[in-house]
């Protein structure tokens, strides 16, 4: 389960991750990372365990080792654009039962982060990261 994946998804496309041909195929790819992670943490996808860098950073460690090293790096690539998602919705970490099913209207902000994942798994290229996501 993914809270907030509809927002989530237009995330994704907003941010113009992999405008590399394949925007299409994109934001469905980065649900599938999410997936996969929930999977392998046996646990839904939510600003409750996923909201801040160090949450980034955990969950990436948990994850490491635990399928190929470029599965991890997509894995890794998806929980860090969560995180600042929901960073920048001001997004709860408490959980209502409306989150699980959210299918609101409202857009991300103009302000775009695009974010690469690095040899560390977690480092964006561009200085526009919130501070509390800074690895």
């Amino acid at each position: 389960m993914i809270v907030h994946k509809d927002r989530y998804y237009r995330w994704i496309q907003e941010q113009g991750v992999g405008l590399k041909g394949k925007v299409a195929s994109s934001p469905d790819s980065y649900i599938s990372y999410l997936n996969g992670v929930s999977k392998l943490l046996d646990e839904g996808i939510s600003p409750v365990i996923l909201s801040t860098g160090e949450d980034v950073i955990k969950i990436g460690r948990r994850i490491e080792g635990r399928q190929a090293p470029r599965t991890i790096r997509n894995y890794k690539s998806a929980i860090l654009q969560y995180a600042a998602m929901v960073k920048a919705h001001a997004l709860s970490r408490e959980l209502s039962s409306s989150a699980t099913n959210e299918s609101d209207d409202q857009q991300c902000p103009s302000t775009l982060h695009r974010w690469t994942p690095c040899s560390a798994g977690l480092t964006m290229r561009l200085a526009s990261l919130p501070s509390d996501l800074k690895c």
